[in-house]
């Protein structure tokens, strides 16, 4: 196996780890997709590879571990925000790797399938992340985990192609799609970031210009020299 494939396996496993540790730790399951994970076990029980088998079991036993401990944890689970329909992609999914492919043998099929349904897993997370309008800590670095278990394999298989010259497409394409999703969702995460950093810096600073403007109204109001005086020439009657 090339060294870039082992490093994205390599960091997609330890990315999992530490969100299963997160659970565990934190013992809550806030802002997770079951989904997700479900779609994951999926996408790792029907993937079939050769060289790096064992590499799938492990990620299948992870997924699988992450999903039922939605059960476990059901009074942290947010279902409510977790409402992504993942039947319009599993039926299509299957249709697309039914009809596009070269090779009509059923662990042909349930490998497109599993590449196929690995490049869109990922949307009921993302979904659940918008709806909820809130990311916590551990799914940050999960997500970026994943990204970059992403570029790596992107790197391989630019490899394949511009050393070995060979080019699976449906692999690749596959692989660019989620690419292409995770790039904009971590952009638009940044972007939002930066948005409200700037609009609590704003904030802080019109708080502490009020603070330090009504305290200098303060002090100004006791100064005794702007305090009016009446002068002898104004105490005195007026004759006629």
């Amino acid at each position: 196996m090339h060294l870039l494939l082992i490093a994205g396996n390599l960091s997609l496993v330890l990315g999992t780890i530490y969100f299963i540790l997160s659970i565990f730790v934190e013992k809550s399951y806030n802002g997770i997709s079951a989904k997700t994970q479900l779609l994951y076990m999926i996408v790792y029980t029907t993937k079939y590879f050769d060289d790096s088998i064992m590499f799938v079991w492990v990620m299948n036993f992870f997924s699988s571990t992450a999903f039922f401990l939605s059960f476990r944890m059901k009074e942290t689970y947010e279902k409510k925000y977790d409402s992504f329909w993942t039947e319009i992609l599993l039926i299509p999914l299957f249709i697309l790797a039914v009809f596009v492919n070269h090779d009509h043998s059923p662990f042909s099929i349930l490998n497109a399938f599993s590449e196929y349904l690995e490049s869109l897993a990922l949307l009921p997370q993302l979904y659940l992340i918008c709806n909820r309008k809130k990311i916590t800590k551990h799914m940050k670095v999960y997500l970026y985990y994943i990204y970059a278990y992403k570029c790596l394999k992107m790197l391989y298989w630019l490899h394949v192609y511009y050393i070995l010259d060979d080019l699976n497409i449906r692999s690749l394409t596959a692989l660019a799609v989620e690419f292409i999703i995770l790039s904009v969702f971590i952009v638009i995460l940044h972007c939002k970031k930066m948005i409200r950093s700037s609009y609590e810096a704003k904030a802080t600073k019109s708080q502490n210009v009020f603070i330090v403007n009504s305290g200098l109204l303060s002090v100004t109001s006791a100064k005794p020299d702007e305090v009016p005086l009446i002068t002898e020439e104004a105490e005195k009657p007026t004759t006629i």
